[in-house]
């Protein structure tokens, strides 16, 4: 698939928002808790940081902590998989912070991108 997915979620993506500014959905200031594009899509992200950010963060893992996007750990526990795969729960400053090597990036891989820049939270 490769060019043509990437080709094909960036138009409709491109599609989506000049509809979505048609339709004046841009305007509501709750967007950032989800819109759907009149196509039925699901849409979080709209301005270029937090679509750079979650497209990054929703493709290649997370984010650092006191890196400058402001983000922060939840309260509390959070659920994780063990080392058997089981459900369990876990101190999200105990979790280690794997580094993640990129190499060539795929047009597949900046399709996944492209679509978690829209959709990631």
């Amino acid at each position: 698939m490769g060019h043509a997915r990437w080709e094909e979620v960036i138009l409709r993506q491109i599609v989506d928002l000049h509809e979505m500014q048609a339709d004046g959905l841009l305007d509501n200031e709750l967007r950032g808790f989800g819109i759907d594009a009149p196509r039925g899509l699901r849409w979080y992200n709209f301005d270029p940081g937090s679509f750079l950010e979650c497209g990054v963060a929703g493709t290649f893992d997370g984010w650092e902590p006191d890196d400058p996007t402001d983000r922060g750990y939840v309260p509390g526990p959070v659920a994780v998989l063990d080392e058997q795969g089981q459900l369990t729960t876990a101190d999200p400053h105990d979790l280690a912070t794997p580094v993640t090597e990129l190499g060539a990036i795929s047009w597949d891989t900046f399709a996944d991108f492209l679509d978690a820049g829209q959709q990631y939270e």
